[in-house]
């Protein structure tokens, strides 16, 4: 918002109300996420699939896995500056 302010010549606090209440979006953080194909969601569900016949029935509602990993390239950056403003309801990205 500081930059917009600083362009257009108004307050910061006139952005944010603009911002806000008349465009009616939000703030939000930038996250990282792994983005997956067709062939990579078919090969997870593959491999859960022969994973859950290794345990017996009653075991596998305690069952939780989980194969989330980032593969940073670049250095980190402060997701805290990095904004993105959007609609309240849209989906991520």
């Amino acid at each position: 918002m500081r930059p917009i302010a600083r362009e257009v010549g108004i307050s910061k606090s006139t952005v944010h109300n603009v911002i806000r209440k008349d465009l009616k979006l939000k703030c939000f953080r930038k996250r990282r996420a792994q983005d997956l194909t067709e062939a990579n969601k078919m090969k997870r569900l593959a491999c859960c699939k022969q994973l859950l016949k290794r345990f017996p029935q009653h075991a596998v509602s305690f069952l939780w896995f989980t194969d989330e990993k980032l593969f940073t390239v670049v250095h980190p950056v402060n997701l805290q500056n990095d904004r993105v403003y959007a609609q309240a309801g849209m989906k991520k990205k």
